[in-house]
């Protein structure tokens, strides 16, 4: 994330007071009473920030104006991932907006507050969000002596380099990254927004029973991101999903529900004893084949780690066939529901669930996988390829990261490993013009180069084309 602006720094470790009216109240009850000018957003003081709430809660709005709203708030208190004190300061009222009934598109102020909370919910579905360890984060840059200490080992960093030029570079180093006390802040606000969204969780456990089958799924979205209230959050989505009807609001909670226990960091025997581990598992026997539920207990088994065959049968259905549970696609389905862990698809959900496996014992895997590779595009590739590297090399990288000379010979490879590179060779040639795509790559030792990684394959890399 890019660092905040430091000219409001705040080092306190409590967040702002909360503001946090009720249903049976003006949810803008307050507003006037926060001092936004000494907060602020991406683009300096926080003064236009009111307006901005005023006309999200207005009732009577258009998808047109819905948008300006939205592209204000993104750009002014999530701009590029990074929060800001008057995000921290909106969220109350945001809550207080979206638990009112006559707000157009719930929905998407949902999705809005999940991302303030935890920044890109699409990053995390495997593992979920490790607030422990930005909590702990958080301790260790305000203690005593912290940025002092910081800024000695950066100029001792800087004053070590061996010459001018190196100088030079570890100096711009820095000038990326930002000053220590930005960073401080940051720390400090991830933490604040965090916990002022999760305030929240009462709203949002009720919003499983709202109407609309769009906000109750979202709903269960974003009770995905607070393992610190398991026990209360799995128990309203063990209901959800007992009583859902909608088919891809209650694939959503089991996902969530997968999410919750992954955050938990538990061994598969804990998972599998789990009572989350234990009803996902139930809901698998209990649906058939062509049920999203079915496919998303299948995920929810991956994410646990205690994936039988059957379970990664069902998923790497997916893998070999774009076309099963294509109407649960977020293009296909209309706007009465909604399926929000299918980001960017279901394929990439599908192959990221598959990250615990390794390919030495369930090689169908990777070599599904691999298969999927060629015909894949964007995203999907970049998920795809992390995980299929991941499975084919049993979690352990060939070569150390930008070492590719010291990749193995591809002769000695399993048949699984081989097959998987020369997948990535066929990767639709857009992707080799992407960053994402080729810090994979040498991520995983291996050459960032199409014609180098074709050679180590054994393949003759393809004419360059004549110039003109």
């Amino acid at each position: 994330m890019l660092p905040v602006d430091s000219a409001s720094s705040r080092f306190d470790s409590e967040p702002p007071p909360r503001l946090f009216p009720t249903t049976a109240m003006d949810p803008l009850v307050g507003l006037d009473e926060v001092d936004w000018s000494t907060l602020n957003h991406a683009y300096g003081s926080a003064n236009d920030i009111p307006a901005i709430i005023r006309q999200l809660a207005q009732p009577d709005l258009d998808l047109e104006q819905l948008r300006g709203i939205y592209r204000n708030l993104y750009a002014n208190l999530y701009h590029q991932g990074t929060r800001y004190s008057a995000s921290v300061a909106a969220v109350p009222f945001l809550i207080a907006i979206v638990d009112t009934p006559t707000t157009y598109r719930r929905d998407q102020l949902l999705s809005y507050l999940t991302s303030l909370a935890v920044s890109d919910p699409s990053s995390l579905v495997m593992h979920g969000f490790n607030i422990a360890e930005l909590r702990a984060a958080m301790d260790q840059v305000l203690e005593e002596g912290y940025v002092e200490r910081e800024n000695e080992k950066r100029a001792q960093y800087i004053s070590e380099a061996a010459n001018e030029e190196e100088r030079k570079d570890r100096e711009m180093e820095f000038m990326f990254s930002g000053s220590i006390e930005s960073g401080v802040e940051e720390t400090i606000i991830d933490v604040q927004v965090y916990d002022a969204v999760k305030s929240g969780l009462p709203v949002y456990r009720r919003l499983l029973k709202d109407a609309s089958a769009r906000v109750r799924s979202m709903a269960a979205f974003t009770i995905a991101w607070f393992s610190e209230e398991i026990e209360e959050n799995s128990q309203a989505l063990f209901e959800f999903v007992q009583n859902e009807q909608d088919g891809a609001a209650r694939a959503t909670g089991l996902v969530a529900l997968g999410i919750l226990q992954t955050t938990l960091h538990a061994t598969p025997a804990e998972n599998a004893s789990s009572p989350i581990g234990q009803r996902i598992s139930e809901v698998f026997t209990q649906t058939q084949q062509g049920d999203l539920a079915h496919f998303c207990a299948a995920l929810g088994m991956g994410m646990l780690n205690i994936s039988q065959p059957e379970h990664l049968d069902e998923i790497l259905r997916k893998v070999s066939d774009p076309t099963y549970l294509e109407n649960f696609e977020s293009r296909q389905l209309d706007a009465s529901t909604a399926f929000p862990f299918a980001d960017p698809n279901i394929m990439s959900l599908a192959s990221s669930a598959l990250g615990s496996v390794k390919g030495s014992e369930n090689p169908s895997v990777p070599l599904a996988l691999a298969k999927a590779l060629p015909s894949s595009r964007g995203e999907t590739t970049l998920f795809i390829t992390t995980i299929a590297l991941r499975t084919a090399f049993d979690h352990t990288p060939p070569a150390p990261t930008n070492k590719p000379e010291q990749l193995p010979p591809f002769e000695s490879l399993t048949v699984v490993q081989q097959e998987v590179i020369r997948a990535l060779t066929q990767v639709d040639s857009f992707n080799w013009m992407f960053a994402n795509f080729m810090s994979i790559l040498r991520g995983w030792g291996l050459y960032s180069g199409l014609a180098q990684l074709q050679r180590y394959a054994g393949i003759e890399p393809d004419p360059a084309p004549p110039s003109p």
